[in-house]
């Protein structure tokens, strides 16, 4: 699991049972299966840019993006997003990386 508490830089990760860290460490995910890492492009809390970083770095890494506004991407509305999670969920079979553009997501 990788977290990254940017939301505070003075103390990284206050509330958290171990001790964090300011400097995110490379993550590769050496042996595992695909790992699907969502980023949703105007996503005002964790920036998009560290969804692109996240799946590049990891050895089995697939970036799905959700091309929409708000925090987080699965269930909240988008169609396309959502199956391609549930089925990777369900099956352990990733997708291929892409980008969903729902034209009206529900929020």
């Amino acid at each position: 699991m990788a977290i990254n508490c940017v939301d505070h830089p003075e103390n990284p990760c206050p509330n958290w049972p171990v001790k964090g860290t300011r400097y995110p460490k490379k993550v590769q995910a050496k042996g595992s299966p695909p790992i699907v890492v969502v980023g949703t492009t105007r996503d005002p809390a964790t920036p998009y840019k560290l969804a692109e970083s996240l799946a590049g770095q990891l050895d089995q890494g697939v970036l799905l993006t959700n091309d929409a506004d708000g925090h987080t991407g699965y269930g909240r509305g988008s169609a396309c997003l959502d199956r391609k999670v549930d089925q990777y969920l369900i099956t352990a079979a990733a997708p291929r990386a892409g980008t969903c553009r729902d034209p009206h997501p529900q929020a």
